[in-house]
């Protein structure tokens, strides 16, 4: 068995999509910016961060595969109803991944995220989670 990246990816953004409420998630290698001419006020991304090793046993490896997701907010261009939808995609967002089996026993776990933050124009809410990988030579 082996780490197939861009299938966990995409098995993530599809968990997340019905949750987004018309917000665009990117993935890893997209880039947002949210100040380029005619950007959207809100946007979020799922961001792959880290691949930890966990155990070994023989040819069998455990590790964590630690995503962030992260929701953006222009708060110079926000409106009340944006930074409401922020806030729910953000929540909801966490709800739908907490503890979901992604695959047969393997349950996404709540971790470490980027540092939410705000730099006096974007906003970015963000938490972190693991998925566990299982991993066969």
């Amino acid at each position: 068995m082996s780490f197939d990246f861009y299938a966990q990816q995409q098995q993530i953004l599809d968990r997340l999509a019905p949750v987004a409420g018309g917000i665009g998630i990117a993935d890893t290698f997209s880039i947002v910016d949210l100040t380029e001419q005619g950007a959207a006020v809100v946007a979020a991304q799922l961001v792959f961060e880290s691949f930890n090793p966990e155990g070994q046993a023989g040819t069998s490896a455990r590790h964590n595969v630690r995503w962030c997701f992260d929701v953006y907010v222009d708060n110079a261009r926000a409106e009340a109803a944006d930074k409401t939808a922020a806030a729910d995609l953000f929540s909801n967002a966490l709800a739908q991944l907490v503890g979901w089996e992604i695959t047969a026993g393997r349950y996404v776990r709540t971790a470490e995220g980027r540092d939410s933050g705000f730099d006096g124009r974007i906003l970015r809410l963000s938490f972190g989670f693991n998925v566990p990988v299982f991993i066969t030579g």
